[in-house]
């Protein structure tokens, strides 16, 4: 004999054994008797389709009838000690009671319990809640790292990202290298501006970048793998206007002293002849160094000097700059003996190689007036830094077309084959950066040198010297120059100069 349902509502206990005449110990209530989807929904069972009217009370909420606990408790571990004291009742509790009842033989009595209304509106859920619970495995200690380990994998990972981000092919870089492993172009991310096409060779002025006269920074729109970085522009107010600017180059007595004791040696007549300074191979005398004196023009010796002192000063390796002797640049913007260029370049190779530079510096005589031919690969653009004249002068609407042209001629004949990749000189930018001017006609040579030492394209060299501050520049040029550890040159001949003329 089956015993009857228990109402809709009521929380399942488990009797103390199983009674075989079937004498529930507590009625509640005399609810109607359940059906049979509700009763399989409550023990997590699916139902037949025929059922879905009641499925869908469910789903609206309509899951217990006069405010009562549903069926049989759905979560992992609900606990009902609160109110019922030592009685757990869990799922897996009702599953393994359940799996034990032999229907065919056995007799199973259900008691109903009343539960409260807190406790009701807790447990109050749909059934589809244990569906979705989901088994949490136990934590597994697969390994351990330690944080340098970590630092390095997220370098590592960091920089092939970037890679793949730009595209960049290092392995077939390196392998069409002609240049020792720590020589490889394919290692340097300057390389990554270099152009895939096949651009002809023979340019003529049409084919170079044009200066466009309503701006001093000309875009070329170009782009590449790796974005070129701007350059900086001074503010308009450098300084305050109503603060006096004290000498940003100060000069000591004895500075002054030596510098005074040269530009006398220099005007002398026969000391005049003797070496003052010698770089290795560059040297210059002392009527070469007395043109650093106030408002006197400086010779080409000067310039060479200059460049070779700061190859001494910073090997290119170091510095990812090349300085190129005065007449190089001359002769670039002839046109004429490019085998001169090309010998020049072959040296910078061997020291350095030029593509994996930043900066290639070319002063340049012209017209009684000195200026700076700058090479920015980096930057992907073409600078003049020129103290007196600008991109709308006459002076370089004669010259800029001819001088760009004539040097991606020379590059594509003796630079790229070695480099086996041609350089896309035709998208760089053509720039006239802010600079310091002079106000006068004399110190254009200084400050070429200025520019030679202290320029790049992130320095704001605005701020750094004034025209008024060149007067103590020519005396500390001369001093550093003179006094410079690479001078194999004996100084005793300025440093007791005037001890001599006293004696």
């Amino acid at each position: 004999m089956q015993c009857p349902l228990p109402a809709v509502g009521s929380s399942l206990m488990q009797s103390v054994g199983l009674d075989k005449k079937c004498e529930p110990k507590v009625v509640v209530n005399d609810f109607p008797k359940p059906t049979s989807a509700e009763f399989s929904r409550s023990l997590g069972v699916q139902s037949h389709p025929e059922d879905s009217i009641e499925q869908l009370k469910v789903k609206e909420g309509i899951s217990s009838v006069g405010g009562l606990s549903p069926l049989v408790p759905t979560r992992l571990t609900q606990w009902f000690c609160n109110v019922v004291d030592d009685v757990e009742c869990s799922q897996y509790v009702v599953e393994r009671f359940l799996s034990s009842i032999d229907h065919a033989n056995d007799e199973v009595c259900i008691e109903m319990v009343k539960l409260p209304s807190s406790v009701v509106s807790k447990s109050n859920f749909s059934s589809s809640h244990i569906n979705d619970q989901k088994v949490v495995d136990d934590v597994q200690i697969v390994g351990s790292s330690s944080f340098v380990d970590r630092c390095k994998d997220l370098s590592r990972s960091n920089d092939a990202a970037y890679n793949k981000l730009n595209n960049f092919n290092l392995v077939e870089a390196q392998s069409t290298s002609r240049f020792p492993k720590n020589q490889k172009a394919g290692a340097s991310p300057e390389v990554e501006i270099l152009s895939s096409g096949n651009a002809s060779r023979d340019l003529s002025p049409a084919q170079v970048p044009k200066a466009d006269g309503a701006s001093f920074i000309f875009p070329s729109g170009s782009s590449s793998g790796h974005q070129p970085r701007r350059m900086f522009l001074p503010g308009r107010f450098n300084s305050d206007p109503y603060v006096a600017q004290g000498n940003k180059f100060p000069i000591t007595v004895k500075e002054r002293r030596h510098h005074l004791a040269m530009v006398q040696i220099g005007n002398h007549e026969s000391w005049c002849k003797y070496e003052a300074i010698r770089y290795d191979r560059a040297y210059y005398s002392y009527h070469n160094l007395a043109t650093l004196k106030s408002r006197e023009h400086v010779d080409n010796f000067f310039i060479l000097c200059v460049c070779r002192y700061l190859f001494k000063q910073t090997h290119p390796s170091v510095s990812k700059k090349h300085f190129f002797f005065s007449y190089i640049g001359e002769t670039i913007l002839r046109g004429s003996d490019v085998d001169i260029v090309g010998n020049a370049f072959t040296g910078a190779n061997n020291a350095f190689p030029m593509w994996r530079s930043n900066l290639l510096f070319f002063p340049i005589g012209q017209e009684n007036h000195w200026f700076t031919f700058v090479v920015c690969l980096k930057e992907r653009a073409f600078a003049f830094l020129d103290s007196l004249y600008g991109a709308k002068d006459h002076f370089h609407l004669g010259i800029r077309d001819k001088l760009i042209a004539n040097f991606i001629t020379i590059w594509d004949q003796f630079v790229t084959p070695l480099l086996r990749k041609r350089i896309d000189f035709e998208n760089f930018d053509i720039v006239y950066p802010t600079l310091p001017q002079q106000n006068n006609w004399d110190d254009c040579g200084v400050f070429t040198v200025m520019y030679l030492k202290h320029w790049t394209p992130r320095t704001p060299i605005g701020n750094m010297f004034r025209a008024s501050d060149v007067d103590n520049i020519r005396i500390r040029l001369a001093n550093e120059l003179y006094f410079s550890g690479f001078n194999s040159v004996d100084k005793t001949f300025v440093t007791h100069f005037f001890d001599d003329v006293k004696a």
